[in-house]
């Protein structure tokens, strides 16, 4: 039994689920992830969505939206469409220039970001943000991360993925500890300082597992760990999720 479940991010295998929606839904479930977090735009009928998840099995654990998704244009139609297929949570995983290019831009974004939080609180939903490779850097004389960390109420995840981060430079330990219980979902992300993300998930990456998974652990506040592989340079994408599974899983147990 797996002490924290296993999703995968459905942008690991994004040009087959362009080309095989329902059948690349199947194989991620085959694979034998239990959960799914979607991308993107809300092109397809919540419908089909729910259908494909209902047969498979699969839970969906989140959906990674851009901001514009929730602007005041959007943003009662991208609840609906969230409702009815009965996901609950909705993650930013960037941002337009004019939100981070300096301290003061990123202090807005975390306002931003309260406010938001708590109006999809009043919709039985929650956000968070999933960090690329830049957040770690100092901006004005200020981390971006620190900003969004003390910024925003305790109720707003802050979506770590190891990969980024340690694309960027940090050590997402040193994160993951210092801002204790943010971590609602968590990204499995293989990474080596020499290979960069073309590395066997694993095998050859330089992510500490078992020792990030312990800290979850302790935190006791994560309900979804969530691989993402983004490259073919060693196995095509679903071959590439299902190495995920096969390789990650382990230390979940």
């Amino acid at each position: 039994m797996f002490r924290i479940p296993f999703a995968c991010q459905m942008f690991s295998v994004h040009k087959t689920l362009a080309d095989d929606f329902e059948g690349t839904v199947r194989a991620v479930a085959k694979a034998g992830y239990t959960g799914v977090e979607f991308f993107g735009g809300l092109a397809r009928p919540a419908a089909q969505v729910k259908a494909i998840l209902e047969e498979t099995g699969l839970e969906i654990v989140g959906w990674h939206s851009s901001v514009d998704d929730f602007s005041e244009e959007n943003y009662a139609k991208t609840v609906a469409y969230h409702k009815e297929l009965g996901n609950k949570s909705v993650v930013i995983p960037g941002l337009p220039k004019e939100m981070t290019s300096s301290a003061a831009a990123w202090h807005k974004t975390a306002e931003f970001f309260t406010k938001l939080a708590a109006k999809l609180a009043d919709e039985g939903m929650w956000t968070g943000y999933h960090n690329h490779f830049t957040e770690f850097t100092p901006v004005d004389g200020e981390i971006p991360w620190d900003i969004l960390a003390s910024e925003t109420p305790a109720a707003f995840a802050l979506q770590i993925d190891n990969g980024n981060a340690m694309h960027g430079g940090a050590d997402p330990m040193v994160w993951l500890k210092k801002y204790p219980g943010r971590a609602r979902t968590f990204h499995f992300k293989p990474h080596s300082a020499v290979k960069g993300f073309d590395v066997t998930p694993g095998v050859d990456d330089d992510i500490p597992w078992q020792e990030t998974v312990d800290e979850l652990i302790r935190q006791g506040a994560t309900e979804w760990v969530i691989a993402e592989y983004e490259t073919e340079a060693l196995y095509s994408e679903v071959e590439g999720v299902k190495v995920c599974y096969d390789n990650l899983s382990k230390f979940l147990k």
